[in-house]
């Protein structure tokens, strides 16, 4: 079973899936209207975190770098994802910078194809707030329906 470190280097400062302006146009209230702003982004920042704490992740943009070993082939999976290839800084194993990976953007899924290294050191810069969460959350029952206290639950929740 492989194993994973995930050292953060430039933790987010911004956690929140959505601004307050992305939510009103989702919802189709004017951007001008400040009728309940503080109730918004107050269901904003309880939703955000409670996405996050389903996931077991952050979905913010911070900059990591993951160290993977005892692979079983030459995939891993980063565990903040999506990545842009323009997010990845670099790509190393034996602390020799990498040329020869492939990386799927949508996934996460880098590969390297050549040699069997390890460790292999990814260093990236997440992108944030991917658009299908930003959907996600202006779905809840508690930020559509403020009022609304019932409960929901979400078996499994991807964004790929």
């Amino acid at each position: 079973m492989a194993d994973v470190t995930v050292k953060i280097l430039t933790p987010a400062t911004v956690f929140d899936l959505m601004t307050l302006d992305e939510l009103k146009q989702a919802l189709g209230i004017s951007v001008s209207t400040q009728v309940s702003d503080d109730q918004w982004e107050w269901l904003i920042e309880s939703n955000s975190a409670t996405i996050a704490e389903l996931c077991n992740r952050v979905f913010a943009k911070e900059e990591v770098e993951e160290s993977w070993r005892d692979l079983v082939n030459r995939r891993v999976f980063l565990t903040h994802f999506p990545v842009k290839a323009a997010d990845v800084e670099s790509v190393t194993t034996n602390g020799n910078l990498r040329l020869d990976y492939e990386l799927e953007e949508a996934s996460g899924k880098l590969s390297i194809f050549t040699d069997q290294a390890e460790p292999i050191v990814v260093t990236t810069a997440s992108t944030p707030r991917p658009a299908k969460i930003k959907r996600f959350i202006t779905h809840s029952p508690s930020l559509v329906q403020p009022r609304n206290r019932g409960r929901i639950s979400i078996r499994i929740f991807t964004h790929v």
